[in-house]
């Protein structure tokens, strides 16, 4: 089986200064593991936030949809499963001054959510697990009107009596810093239990579960930041 990784890896590329803004989020992906055959899932949500903006719920909703569809068929309540996270790529000795210790160097958290539920269970069923939110970070600079926009985010999965199915994971958080005018190799390495071969891509973010947000030109989902020569995006 191949698995396309569509999640929102993206934390933040901003073209100017720092500033500070009360909007949060920065990326996230949902994750689910098969605990007991056929339905009953572990699902985990991992948010990355703005340290400078208001913190995360720390009780998350996450929709199970028909795949495809708008149709809901439940909803799961999601609690803390870790401590937040400094995941920021500072010296140690700039973290005590990042946002996410009171000082002013940009800094973002790594926040964790979990369940173990069962899940609505189909021969081959084709469900949508949607995660939406509010807020997402002001300092983007190449959408139009960030602060606008909300957030979600979401994953395929299929159950059925046969099917054995775990999600992809990444295995390095999604956070890094890039030098102008240097060339940067940024690898954002998955794996997946079941063996199931890895296919990468990019796609337009969503503000909810039916639209995507609109980029400034003359960036675009497969072109999202300034770069000469040209952004490379290996699939593989």
């Amino acid at each position: 089986m191949k698995k396309v990784l569509q999640t929102l890896i993206l934390l933040l590329i901003s073209l100017s200064s720092y500033q500070t803004f009360a909007t949060h989020l920065m990326g996230g992906d949902i994750t689910y593991e098969l605990v007991t055959a056929p339905n009953i899932y572990k699902v985990h949500l991992t948010l990355y936030r703005d340290c400078s903006g208001i913190v995360p719920v720390t009780n998350p909703v996450i929709q199970v949809k028909q795949y495809g569809t708008q149709n809901i068929y439940t909803q799961i309540v999601l609690n803390m499963s870790a401590a937040p996270l400094n995941v920021t790529n500072l010296c140690p000795s700039a973290i005590s001054s990042s946002t996410c210790n009171g000082g002013s160097l940009m800094s973002m958290e790594k926040w964790e959510f979990e369940t173990t539920t069962g899940l609505p269970f189909g021969n081959g069923i084709d469900l949508s697990l949607e995660y939406v939110d509010c807020c997402r970070n002001c300092a983007i600079t190449n959408l139009i009107s960030p602060c606008n926009y909300g957030w979600t985010i979401r994953t395929r999965m299929k159950i059925g009596t046969a099917i054995i199915d775990n999600s992809p994971k990444f295995t390095i958080p999604p956070v890094m810093v890039v030098s102008a005018n240097q060339v940067s190799n940024i690898s954002w390495n998955a794996t997946d239990v079941d063996g199931d071969s890895l296919v990468y891509s990019l796609v337009n973010p969503q503000q909810t579960a039916t639209a995507a947000v609109a980029y400034s030109a003359p960036y675009n989902a497969s072109n999202p930041l300034a770069s000469s020569p040209a952004l490379q995006f290996n699939t593989a």
